[in-house]
């Protein structure tokens, strides 16, 4: 990279040197156009004045030709310059692309570990806290998720804009979340399936019951069979 900003910094300092050249002929062709006008000549004067207007109208093509010379000299530097100014830019790029894979590389450990912290933090949520969700709504559990998304990629206390929460720290996400992972529509969802159709609730003399005690003691049973038999 280092002989590349040379050679960039060597062929713009070239370029905008020439620059001084070409400017100097395009002021040289423009005083010689004007010079060539024709102008109000006395008779006597024609042939003086002919052999005059001769020398300026070939100074006028000569410094056309010079000109076009220039600038197509110009448009070489300038092209020399692109090409190492896009260099630069490819070796940039490739440099970022680089360091993001690596970066991925390091990452992959550490995020297994966080994989399954997230995994039984969702087990509880989607388990418990909201079985009934809406398809295509963000969760609480995904926005959350997504806060502390924002946090490891800005930092804490990033500069620039926020949403009206300002969570710019973990502990302000923390705070903010506590208490909303679960609605009181979804603690009644639980409370209905924890409750609802267990046989020891069940009237003693409904089939529920009497089906779930029968289970009950079966197996009640075979644990003391196993047990004596061990």
């Amino acid at each position: 990279m280092q002989k590349l900003t040379k050679a960039k910094d060597e062929a713009m300092a070239e370029l905008l040197e020439y620059d001084k050249h070409v400017l100097a002929l395009e002021v040289e062709l423009d005083t010689a156009e004007a010079n060539a006008k024709i102008t109000s000549i006395k008779v006597e004067d024609i042939a003086a004045e002919a052999n005059k207007r001769a020398d300026v109208l070939a100074r006028v093509i000569v410094l056309k030709d010079m000109l076009e010379e220039a600038k197509a000299e110009r448009e070489r530097l300038r092209m020399n310059l692109e090409d190492c100014m896009r260099a630069i830019g490819n070796q940039e790029f490739d440099t970022a692309q680089t360091a993001v894979e690596h970066g991925m590389r390091i990452l992959e450990s550490k995020l297994r570990e966080v994989h399954e912290i997230v995994r039984e933090m969702a087990v509880m949520y989607w388990g418990v806290l909201d079985k009934q969700a809406m398809h295509g709504h963000q969760s609480t559990f995904d926005q959350m998720l997504w806060d502390y998304f924002s946090l490891t990629q800005r930092g804490e206390n990033y500069k620039g804009s926020a949403n009206h929460r300002d969570l710019k720290t973990y502990e302000a996400v923390q705070q903010f979340y506590a208490g909303k992972f679960g609605s009181e529509y979804g603690r009644k969802v639980h409370l209905h399936q924890a409750l609802n159709g267990k046989w020891p609730l069940a009237d003693r003399d409904s089939e529920l019951f009497q089906k779930g005690m029968k289970a009950y003691l079966n197996q009640k049973e075979k644990r003391a069979v196993a047990k004596k038999a061990s």
